[in-house]
């Protein structure tokens, strides 16, 4: 029994199959979850007012950061699996 959390932002074309009697028979349930499944209104601010009094170590988490200018470079990196976490600084 158990749940399988899908939490990869896969391409609209991307498949896999699944054997319904597995899950059916392993009592499993299957769930998507699109950034921790949160609710930006109420979390964004939190963890902002979390990081200004020190409380998120977000420095721990960040793998680069990148200029304005090199954004287009960020996302490449996400995507080709060079970083985790990128912040774009805005100056």
């Amino acid at each position: 029994a158990g749940v399988i959390i899908f939490v990869a932002a896969p391409s609209p074309a991307d498949y896999t199959p699944i054997s319904f009697y597995s899950i059916m028979s392993g009592e499993k349930a299957l769930k998507g979850s699109v950034f921790g499944s949160g609710n930006a209104r109420l979390d964004i601010p939190k963890y902002v007012e979390l990081c200004l009094a020190g409380e998120l170590p977000v420095d721990r988490i960040v793998t680069r950061y990148y200029p304005l200018d090199e954004i287009n470079r960020g996302f490449g990196d996400l995507t080709g699996g060079e970083i985790i976490k990128g912040v774009i600084v805005f100056d």
